[in-house]
């Protein structure tokens, strides 16, 4: 197998980085903001380097996950003074390019699974109801 650059970029502090099975791969950005600003940005990015998801946080990041299959990623925050961002794990669709849903607190890799197969087969039951 030959070693070659696919994609090439800068952050400031990237960190965590993961690849999936099917080369899509994820990092957090610590980022540099001075003073006691909590902030990172979690970014996914297609094999090929093109950016899928990039959402900034008021939270600094704590870890992130890719699922094997490239499709599906996420990101957990941690304790912040901005709520929304505030200690919660966000669950992205790198298909749609969209995030799937939030969840209160920082749950394992094993739970995410269970949760986006649970999301995915209300999609599918959504989908065939307004088929029929």
């Amino acid at each position: 197998r030959s070693k070659r650059t696919i994609t090439a970029g800068k952050m400031q502090r990237p960190q965590d980085g993961k690849v999936s099975n099917s080369g899509n791969f994820v990092l957090n950005d610590w980022m540099f903001k001075g003073g006691e600003t909590l902030v990172g940005t979690f970014y996914a990015f297609a094999s090929n380097g093109d950016v899928l998801v990039s959402k900034e946080f008021k939270a600094n990041l704590d870890n992130n996950g890719i699922f094997d299959d490239g499709c599906f990623a996420y990101c957990s925050t941690c304790m912040s003074n901005y709520k929304e961002h505030s200690d919660k794990t966000f669950i992205f669709d790198l298909e749609s390019k969209t995030t799937l849903t939030i969840i209160e607190g920082r749950p394992g890799k094993i739970k995410l699974q269970n949760v986006v197969e649970r999301m995915k087969r209300v999609n599918q039951s959504i989908g065939q109801a307004s088929a029929g």
